[in-house]
């Protein structure tokens, strides 16, 4: 499992990463997946820290899981449905399709790509898949090797340049007809100009979903500032000695600071001959204001980085959307057509590529809610036997 070093990596780190390559004779020749090699990680650290990010991130992993795995038995002996039913239930000792199906979906949401571990029996043949941490594996220039390390980085979220024997492991890239115990497949999304990785397709809203994490961190201190360091007092009668400061200020703090401890005061000694006590208000002026005009930019910069076509499919009401089920349906259709199953095709593609059945595993899409019509609506649209369709429907569910 990866170590937990996210909170490490700067979040400053918004330009488009190199993939530097390696040095000759290196004892591990895989290329570095940004400057520090750490860019997989601050993907990570995005998706953890902006909430917006997350929720529209994790919304499409919902949308293209759909409703599941389906087979298209037609046509199929018994014995290769049965086939093909072992690898939806079970394709690896742990995980169901859909299971193994959600995380590489998620993958390729986060990261724009994603790995999978293949095992073959000793025929040859694909006997189980496993996915693959994203962040834990490393490439050469070809990806025709791969190094499986959960020590890229430092618990400061620094770069580990030379790894120990114990710390990385090998594994050569999946070949088809070739005898192998186990391989990487790497699935990544094409992208002008890239050759070993690949990059996300919110690229361009990076700036903005860091901006967003930013304007929380922001809200989160001015609560916290509002109880703390926010008063303070200026004695102005000449400087105590330390004994006599502290003394003065636990008065203070008695007097004044609240019962739940939650704040604190400031006081300072100064040598002046006015000597009169003077409180000094240490809010932060108008900086909310400005963060809270900056937010709705904010939020329209990453809608339109993550292709977002209504904001409604995620929970976000925007001006001039009635937000009616005809509007959802038409935005859930757009969303469905020009986004989700061009993605369900990704993962459809892969995984018929392994079944021991090809083409026959499809994703079930999920259906929008439709509108509901009162019974006077009905009978101006419907036929008789339509009606009496509906209504036979209706009592066979009861049933």
């Amino acid at each position: 499992t990866y170590r937990n070093t996210l909170l490490s990596i700067s979040f400053s780190n918004d330009k488009i990463p190199a993939f530097i390559e390696p040095r000759k004779n290196a004892k591990l020749p895989y290329v570095k997946y940004g400057e520090s090699n750490n860019y997989p990680e601050f993907l990570v650290t995005l998706f953890n820290r902006s909430a917006k990010h997350n929720s529209i991130v994790t919304s499409k992993q919902l949308y293209i899981n759909g409703r599941g795995w389906q087979i298209k038995s037609e046509g199929l002996t018994p014995d290769q449905q049965v086939k093909l039913q072992g690898f939806v239930d079970n394709v690896n000792q742990f995980e169901s399709l859909k299971e193994l199906s959600e995380k590489t979906s998620l993958d390729c949401e986060i990261f724009g790509g994603f790995y999978l571990k293949v095992i073959k029996n000793r025929k040859g043949e694909v006997s189980e898949l496993y996915h693959v941490n994203y962040c834990s594996v490393r490439s050469n220039t070809d990806n025709s090797e791969f190094y499986i390390s959960d020590n890229w980085i430092d618990d400061a979220g620094n770069e580990r340049t030379a790894l120990k024997e114990d710390e990385f492991k090998i594994i050569p890239a999946y070949v088809p007809d070739k005898k192998q115990p186990e391989s990487i497949y790497y699935y990544k999304s094409y992208r002008p100009n890239l050759k070993t990785y690949t990059l996300p397709e919110y690229i361009g809203a990076i700036p903005a979903i860091i901006t967003d994490a930013e304007i929380a961190n922001f809200h989160r201190a001015e609560i916290q500032n509002s109880f703390k360091g926010s008063k303070m007092i200026v004695f102005k009668n000449g400087v105590p000695s330390p004994e006599e400061m502290k003394k003065t200020k636990r008065q203070i703090e008695q007097q004044f600071k609240p019962t739940d401890k939650a704040g604190d005061i400031l006081v300072d000694f100064v040598d002046d001959p006015s000597r009169v006590p003077e409180i000094l208000d240490l809010q932060a002026g108008d900086f909310a204001a400005k963060y809270e005009a900056l937010n709705k930019t904010i939020q329209e910069e990453i809608f339109v980085g993550h292709k977002v076509t209504s904001p409604m499919l995620f929970g976000v009401r925007t001006e001039g959307q009635l937000g009616g089920r005809n509007e959802m349906i038409e935005a859930f259709n757009l969303f469905q057509n020009t986004y989700i199953s061009p993605k369900q095709q990704v993962q459809e593609g892969v995984y018929n590529y392994f079944a021991p059945i090809k083409n026959r595993l499809s994703i079930q899409p999920l259906e929008p809610v439709m509108p509901t019509f009162s019974e006077t609506v009905l009978a101006t649209i419907l036929t008789k036997d339509e009606m009496r369709e509906i209504i036979g429907n209706m009592y066979r569910d009861w049933e």
